[in-house]
């Protein structure tokens, strides 16, 4: 806007004004207003130059009929008088305020100073004078900056002023208008939401003026097609240029289903959720980059250049995928760096990870823990598996003498304390389990402590056989005996499957290595029932059997069922791993018990640890010991180890099934010695397929592996001790020199299922 008239204030615009309506009335009006108080023209009749109304004339008709004399009488009035000798001045109470209500004069200035304020409102000498501010802190300011200064600034490409403590931007002259160029003929719709404008588009453009700040979109339509959408955040008043296109192209994006997709284009932005794609509509030709998100992880970006209209165009965003396989219920943590994700197994947990790189992986269940790792290099699909498997192990140096320093604790051993109940609750041992077995059918387990109970409290049959024979159950263990020149070691691993790594299932095996995930051996000593058919049983409070043959006990596991024998020469060497993992001396009678050896008269019945847990043993030899649950395993009586066989040559042949008395079928794992061998144990054979047979016997009751062990030729097996031998009893004692004939009352067999 411009100047006003000096003599009616009439609005005068300047050039680059727009033309206002409301400006053109307002001048209307006060023309209009000044026109009334002019008097009509009359033809005729002369007017001077200052105009006599009709206000004016009733003033004079209303005056006093006799106006010179009251005029004369009020000139010589006293009051007149006062009036005009100056002594009694006439002022209206206005004046008197306004008089009374002026500031002293400040005293004693200087001139050219500056007055100024004291604290009461009365004036004084400032002490300044206007050159003292000739150079201020402004006098080098600028409003081109963040500062501005006096409330003014022009800041970011845009002229603000100070609105409180916000800076707003200062409307420019031009307003707000934006010119579209679309195709001829387009209606074009400019809306904020609230306000929306149209209009349709001639040569190739159009102009709207945008009546307010904001975020405007532009779009058009045209013979039934919609161009692309513009979208403007409008914060200045200024020209706008936009340009809208008729483009269509589709993009299919292929992710993860449930995954928030993205695609955009500069400013341009859809989402959609996918169902295993996500289908995209496009406006304008160009580059397209496609993301998306799951779980708010970032898959991998994508770009896709769309130029045809009307074609479809295909693109994938994959995500980093981790898939742990472990058991279910367990708590798997990945890890890199600050990134940390939590999942519950339900036999596999798939994580979606943010970045490459090497992950860390851990799970835990039941106070068990397994970890592992995985080097990722590429957005797609990874998949690590985890087992709480555990390997124990010891080394023995066999040229160390003495049974129990000889020995150290490996793998994940180390830490442990030998003979310590922790053992209990480790793998292996925490899943050796009493039970009643029938027909090779677990019927219920027993309490561990108490074998007359089952796991429930409630009373078990562990006496009459009816029920089924009170056995041992050994999950699938894989064990690994090596010697290395002087050192003989010794593992065992829950893990089912690492044979690569030399781990063997012998004890696990009938067809094929492991194919067996159960183990079963008799808790007691066999006793024989049954007239019509004999069967070798596993049962509490009978007499144990002896005077047989090897064979006699053979048929009479059998006739148990399919997978019933006695007790095979790979289980012993597992119980002889498992011992030695646990007490960690090669003495087995100092260190668990004594078992019932010596000088006793007979064999005593069985049960007599049934209610002394799954490890017992005492040093008077007059009470049965037991190891694993497995009463008697040395002592009391021998027993008989089928599935091995000492040739002519003392070649030492093994079997996992078809046991007989002669090694028919029996696979050779080589010559165990030149000529018959028989004294303390010094040195086994030390392989996983010779296990702990005798190789050299140069020991004693008190030294190396403490236990009498034989290999002589064409002779079958029996292991432990009786009542009436004492110290060369134990877990090594292994004597190979019995014939397919031989039979004692003190040597008798044990029942296996497998």
């Amino acid at each position: 806007m411009g100047t006003k008239t000096p003599n009616y204030d009439l609005n005068k615009p300047v050039q680059t004004d727009f033309y206002d309506v409301d400006v053109q009335n307002e001048n209307m009006d006060l023309i209009d207003a000044a026109l009334e108080k002019k008097v009509d023209k009359v033809t005729g009749k002369g007017l001077s130059t200052n105009d006599y109304n009709n206000t004016d004339k009733e003033k004079v008709n209303n005056l006093p009929a006799d106006t010179n004399t009251e005029l004369g009488n009020k000139t010589n009035s006293t009051d007149f008088q006062n009036h005009t000798g100056n002594t009694n001045l006439h002022t209206s109470a206005t004046e008197k305020a306004a008089w009374n209500n002026k500031m002293p004069k400040a005293a004693s200035p200087t001139a050219g100073h500056l007055a100024a304020l004291n604290a009461d409102g009365t004036v004084k000498d400032s002490g300044k004078a206007a050159a003292d501010f000739a150079s201020s802190e402004h006098e080098t300011d600028t409003i081109e900056s963040a500062a501005g200064v006096h409330g003014i600034r022009y800041y970011e490409e845009k002229l603000q002023v100070k609105d409180g403590d916000d800076w707003k931007v200062a409307s420019g002259g031009i307003g707000i208008k934006a010119v579209v160029s679309v195709d001829t003929g387009s209606l074009v719709t400019v809306t904020d939401g609230t306000t929306t404008l149209t209009g349709t588009s001639v040569d190739s453009s159009i102009s709207f003026d945008i009546p307010n700040y904001g975020t405007w979109n532009f779009s058009a339509t045209l013979n039934g097609q919609t161009s692309n959408t513009v979208t403007l955040a409008i914060d200045a008043a200024k020209l706008f240029n936009i340009s809208l296109t008729y483009f269509s192209a589709t993009i299919v994006v292929t992710a993860k289903s449930g995954s928030v997709v993205t695609l955009t284009k500069g400013s341009l932005t859809q989402s959609k959720t996918s169902t295993g794609t996500a289908t995209f509509t496009v406006k304008e030709a160009g580059t397209y980059t496609a993301s998306a998100t799951y779980e708010n992880v970032a898959s991998n970006t994508a770009s896709v250049n769309a130029t045809t209209d009307g074609s479809t165009y295909n693109v994938t965003v994959p995500f980093i995928t981790l898939t742990v396989t472990v058991k279910a219920n367990s708590t798997v943590i990945a890890t890199k760096g600050s990134y940390t994700y939590t999942k519950v197994s339900d036999g596999t947990a798939v994580f979606y990870l943010p970045s490459t790189g090497t992950w860390a992986v851990t799970a835990s269940l039941s106070g068990d823990t397994t970890t592992g790792s995985i080097a990722i290099g590429s957005y797609g699909a990874f998949a690590l598996t985890l087992n709480y498997f555990k390997i124990f192990g010891v080394n023995i140096d066999l040229s160390n003498s003495d049974p129990a320093t000889a020995v150290t604790y490996t793998d994940d051993a180390v830490g442990m304390t030998a003979g310590s109940s922790a053992w209990d609750s480790e793998a292996i041992f925490k899943d050796i389990k009493p039970c009643v077995l029938k027909d090779g059918v677990v019927q219920y387990y027993l309490n561990p402590f108490n074998f007359a109970q089952k796991a429930d409290g409630t009373t078990a049959d562990i006496t009459s056989g009816s029920a089924g024979d009170v056995m041992i159950e050994i999950p699938k263990t894989g064990f690994k005996i090596s010697t290395n020149e002087n050192t003989l070691s010794i593992k065992i691993t829950d893990n089912p499957n690492a044979g690569a790594d030399g781990f063997r299932y012998y004890a696990h095996t009938r067809s094929t290595e492991g194919d067996r995930h159960k183990l079963y051996i008799g808790a007691y000593l066999g006793s024989v029932s049954g007239s019509k058919v004999p069967k070798l049983r596993s049962l509490s409070g009978q007499s144990p059997t002896g005077n047989q043959t090897i064979g006699t006990f053979r048929t009479q596991a059998k006739a148990n069922g399919i997978g019933y024998d006695q007790i095979s020469f790979y289980t012993l060497t597992l119980l002889q791993c498992l011992f030695l993992i646990k007490y960690k001396n090669r003495n087995s009678q100092a260190a668990l018990g004594r078992g019932y050896v010596g000088d006793n008269g007979s064999s005593i019945s069985t049960g007599g640890t049934d209610s002394k847990g799954m490890y017992f043993g005492e040093t008077t030899g007059k009470l049965q010991m037991k190891f694993a649950g497995i009463e008697d395993f040395w002592g009391n009586m021998l027993y008989f180890i089928d599935g091995f066989f000492s040739d002519s040559n003392r070649n030492i042949l093994t079997a996992f099934d078809n046991f007989n008395d002669t090694g028919g079928g029996y696979t050779s794992r080589g010559q165990g010695a030149t000529s018959n061998i028989n004294n303390w144990l010094s040195k086994p054979q030390g392989t996983s397929e010779t296990g702990f047979v005798a190789k050299e016997v140069n020991g004693s009751s008190t030294t190396y592996f403490t236990d009498y062990a034989c290999l002589r030729d064409s002779s079958l097996a029996y292991f432990g001790g009786n009542w009436d031998i004492g110290d060369d009893t134990g877990v090594f004692r292994l004597c190979v020199n019995c014939s397919a004939s031989t039979s004692y009352s003190s040597l008798g067999g044990r029942l296996m299922y497998l």
